[in-house]
């Protein structure tokens, strides 16, 4: 509903509306470090964004804890966004592998694609 309402006055799509509320609650909830460096100028949105996709599906404990880790070592050594999201995904993994497990089996559970093949298999 809320998405809705601000996508309505602010003449913006409803789905995009929608992943930039979701963004604001996660980085409330989860990365009050991050929030804090994008206030201070320390790093950029894109960086948010990575750091926010890469520990969507974690439990808070380990997105804080991969927060915690990567943003210092993304300020000293400059990383760009994509240094960023592949040290996170590395990160999560590590934090929680159980838990990396068991998201890799639902994204396959629910992976859809499909390959079809020609008449002459290629």
């Amino acid at each position: 509903m809320v998405a809705q309402e601000l996508a309505l006055h602010a003449r913006a799509n409803f789905g995009a509306m929608l992943n930039e509320l979701t963004l604001v609650d996660q980085v409330a909830t989860s990365l009050g470090h991050t929030w804090t460096a994008l206030e201070k100028g320390e790093i950029t949105l894109a960086h948010v964004k990575v750091l926010a996709k890469q520990t969507a599906r974690c439990s808070p404990r380990v997105a804080k804890y991969v927060e915690e880790k990567l943003i210092p070592l993304a300020l000293a050594k400059e990383w760009t966004p994509s240094e960023l999201a592949r040290a996170a995904a590395k990160a999560v993994i590590t934090a929680d592998p159980d838990g990396a497990a068991e998201r890799a089996a639902a994204a396959k559970k629910h992976s859809d694609v499909v390959m079809y093949g020609e008449a002459d298999d290629m």
